[in-house]
């Protein structure tokens, strides 16, 4: 009995034998790629939870916290809460101000180094 397949890429159906150098060629072609930010200057490498944590840092270090009814919040925490498009808006703006999209598969991910520790 022969062992049929199901060609992920183009949907087409054949026996498992035809296809099986596709299979092993796709798997290093066909690799998950990331969303990752690279630092202008510093060419230092972020993930976007990254780049949150450091916009909310900014936020919470350029303004005072907010009073709301007697209780005290972060900048950060505040503008996310009571303004969501302000804080998505500002956060695009912090990011196209210093950073680049780059995709990139985990292996390039785990062996990434910024150009100056390269000459260290």
């Amino acid at each position: 009995m022969a062992t049929y397949l199901m060609h992920t890429h183009t949907g087409d159906v054949a026996i498992a034998e035809e296809w099986e150098d596709d299979l092993h060629n796709c798997e290093s072609a066909c690799q998950t790629k990331y969303f990752y930010y690279l630092h202008n200057e510093t060419k230092e490498l972020y993930s976007a939870f990254d780049l949150e944590e450091l916009y909310g840092d900014m936020l919470d270090e350029c303004w005072e916290p907010v009073n709301i009814c007697g209780y005290e919040y972060a900048p950060s925490v505040a503008l996310h809460r009571v303004d969501r498009t302000a804080y998505e808006v500002g956060f695009s703006d912090f990011i196209a101000d210093c950073y680049e999209e780059v995709r990139l598969t985990q292996e390039e991910i785990d062996n990434y180094k910024p150009n100056n520790e390269d000459e260290e």
